[in-house]
Parts: structure tokens; C-alpha cells; sequence
């Protein structure tokens, strides 16, 4: 009995003795894995100054129509001319309507895009929706650098199994957030409903790093940022050439790239009255303008005077409150 009752009390003191160190090597990879002030001194870089920083992502979403495959693509060219790589999945979109998109010259005159049709992913060696997503979190998980590397999905839907579904939506941006982690950006085209939201689970705002909504208007694309975790402006704009497989991305004032063809009549009307006189007053340019066009609001065209002055002519501060007006020297110039 007494040698019996040693045995339990040796290995009692065994394991009060173990305690210590079970809790010092815990503490120990604590602070081994803790942040430390190094680990902090990163900073932003932009591949597309104020809208698309490496090693997010970024998800962008508007009604159908408005040109979300098109300007990932014109994305997509711009940042290959620039040695980044660029794997480009395309499961919405068909063979035909890439076809018509000159999609023959522009993968023969980028050798770093991976164009990947949902009609080819079996020569991945995957088969089903969810052999995708593994061999994505397979390569997540992997310790290759995708610092040089933009990921784009076109569009969400096609890669999740129900958008309204929080945990499915979660799943899908898990496996991103280990893309990310990894190095690269990714870029997430997606739609709205009917309401002009973006469509399905609350995952999609929670789970991005910057969410954006967005408008065409002709080759102007106009972003509003719904969610910020990196800081970017509120409103940003950019003129697209569309002349594939040579595509530029160039920043527009948003004031620009708003405008409609009636608001460029106004303008065109303004410059020429501007240019027959130039100095005038608001009243004079408003009921010059209303000669030329008989069908233009006056409040619109006060409008278009005020917000554009300082782009088209100067406005300055006449008599009793006047604001008079004339044309930039550069504007005169191409008059």
C-alpha cells in the first residue's frame, strides 16, 4: 500500500512540476509570434495610385452592363505591361464574347497573363468548384512569393456556391485572405441586386480589403469606395483607352467623367460664347447659352459654370456679387 501510494505521489509532482513549463513554452511562442515594431514598417504601395495597392483585395461591383469584365481586363493589360503576372480567371464570360473582345492578340502580345476559362480548368487537374478552391488553398499554404502576381475572378458568383450565404462568401475570401498573404492582389468583380447594392451576403463588404461601386460613362469608369481598411479617396475616376490589345489607365478629374453629352453641348456653348465675348457675366453667359441651345436648363447650365470653373475659363468676382467669367489662356489657345 505504501509503495502504491509513493507511485501516485511521484507522478503527481511530475505533472506539478510540468506545469511551469508547459505554460513558459506557451508564453514562449506567444512572443515568438507576437507583432513586433519591424514587422510594422511597411507602407502602401500602389499599383494604381489611390485605388488598387499590392497585396489586397479589392472587390468592385455595379449594374449589369456597366463593363466590370472590361475594365478588369483593362486592369489586367495595364499592370502586365508593367512585368506583372496576371492570372485572369474568366468563369463568366464565353468563348464567343472573348472572341469579340480581341482576346487572340491580346494573349499573344502578353506572354505574363494566364487567361484561365472555366472550359479549361481540367488541365489544372481539377474538375469541380470546390477542386478549384482546394488547389487555390493549396497554393496559399505554399511558401511561393506572389508578390508580382494580380489574381482576378470574373465574377464572384461563379466561385462561390450561394452568395447569400455568409459562411460560403466566408470561405471563398479565407482563401483569399491566404493569397494575400502570400503577396498578392486580387481583384473580385461582382454584381449588384436590383436595389443597386451589392449582391448577396454581408461577407462580401465585411470580408475585403476595399469595396468599391461603380458607373460608366462612355470610356470614363467612376468609383465611389463603400469600405476603407486602406485609405483611398471617397470619389476617383479614370479615362480607359479601348483600343485593345493597347490599353491605358489614366486619372480623370471626377467633375469630367460625370459628364453627359447634354452637359458638353452646354460646355461647347459656353467656350463659343466665351470666345465671340471674353469676359461675361453669369446672366450673359446663361442667356448667350440659351440662344445656342433652347432646350438647356438655366439652373443646369449654373450649374456646369460653377463646378467647372478653374477647368474650362476662370471665374472671378465682379460688381454687387457678380461672378464674371472668361476662358482659361490654354482654353483660348485651342479655341
Amino acid at each position: 500500500v505504501w509503495g502504491l501510494i509513493r507511485t501516485v505521489r511521484g507522478v503527481l509532482m511530475e505533472k506539478i512540476n510540468e506545469k511551469p513549463s508547459i505554460c513558459n513554452d506557451f508564453l514562449e511562442k506567444l512572443r515568438r509570434a507576437s507583432l513586433k515594431e519591424e514587422d510594422l514598417n511597411v507602407k502602401v504601395d500602389f499599383l494604381i495610385e489611390d485605388f488598387l495597392p499590392r497585396g489586397a483585395i479589392v472587390q468592385f461591383y455595379s449594374k449589369p452592363g456597366q463593363g466590370k469584365s472590361l475594365f478588369s481586363l483593362s486592369v489586367s493589360l495595364s499592370l502586365a505591361s508593367k512585368n506583372m503576372r496576371v492570372v485572369y480567371f474568366d468563369f463568366d464570360n464565353s468563348l464567343i464574347a472573348l472572341k469579340k473582345r480581341s482576346l487572340t492578340d491580346i494573349l499573344s502580345s502578353y506572354q505574363n497573363i494566364y487567361y484561365i476559362h472555366r472550359s479549361k480548368i481540367s488541365e489544372m487537374g481539377v474538375s469541380t468548384l470546390r477542386e478549384f478552391v482546394t488547389f487555390l488553398k493549396n497554393l496559399a499554404k505554399s511558401e511561393v512569393d506572389l508578390s508580382d502576381f494580380i489574381f482576378v475572378f470574373d465574377s464572384a458568383k461563379n466561385f462561390i456556391v450561394d452568395v447569400n450565404s455568409n459562411k460560403d462568401v466566408s470561405l471563398f475570401f479565407n482563401v483569399m485572405k491566404g493569397l494575400r498573404d502570400r503577396g498578392a492582389t486580387v481583384l473580385i468583380p461582382h454584381h449588384t441586386n436590383r436595389a443597386g447594392a451589392f449582391k448577396g451576403a454581408s461577407a462580401f463588404l465585411e470580408d475585403a480589403d476595399l469595396v468599391y461601386r461603380f458607373r460608366r460613362n462612355s470610356n470614363y469608369f467612376i468609383f465611389f469606395c463603400d469600405k476603407d481598411r486602406i485609405p483611398v479617396p471617397s470619389k476617383i475616376a479614370f479615362e480607359i483607352s479601348l483600343d485593345f490589345p493597347n490599353v491605358t489607365i489614366k486619372r480623370a478629374p471626377v467633375t469630367i467623367a460625370s459628364l453627359d453629352d447634354e452637359d458638353w453641348e452646354i460646355i461647347e456653348a459656353v467656350r463659343e460664347s466665351l470666345t465671340e465675348m471674353p469676359m461675361m457675366k453669369q446672366s450673359e453667359i446663361v442667356k448667350a447659352v440659351k440662344e445656342k441651345l433652347p432646350e438647356a436648363g438655366e439652373k443646369r447650365i449654373r450649374k456646369i459654370l460653377n463646378s467647372l470653373a478653374g477647368t474650362f475659363w476662370k471665374e472671378e468676382a465682379g460688381q454687387f456679387n457678380s461672378k464674371i467669367y472668361s476662358l482659361l489662356e490654354e482654353e483660348s489657345k485651342d479655341i
